[in-house]
């Protein structure tokens, strides 16, 4: 399983998450909207609140605490070449 395979698997979990690779070349992204999941980090280390996000890109407080989420998926779940050692939920 290559890592592209591995973040849309992640994404799954996560219904605001998209990883396709017709939408920003398979950035993950907030489904429907073509926004990065990684602007959304970067708004946090830009100090801005969830609300400030929200109001800025349009997005609602879901949106964004599944962009979260996801990350932490990633980080909690770390990349395996064996999809099967992938803890599914």
């Amino acid at each position: 399983m290559n890592i592209k395979s591995y973040l849309k698997i992640t994404a799954k979990r996560h219904n605001r998450i998209v990883v396709d690779d017709d939408i920003l070349a398979g950035m993950p992204s907030i489904n429907g909207r073509r926004i990065p999941v990684s602007l959304i980090l970067s708004c946090f280390k830009d100090n801005m609140s969830i609300q400030e996000i929200c109001s800025e890109y349009l997005l609602n407080e879901e949106d964004v605490q599944s962009a979260l989420d996801f990350v932490v998926d990633l980080l909690d779940y770390p990349y395996q070449e064996d999809e099967n050692e992938i803890p599914i939920g």
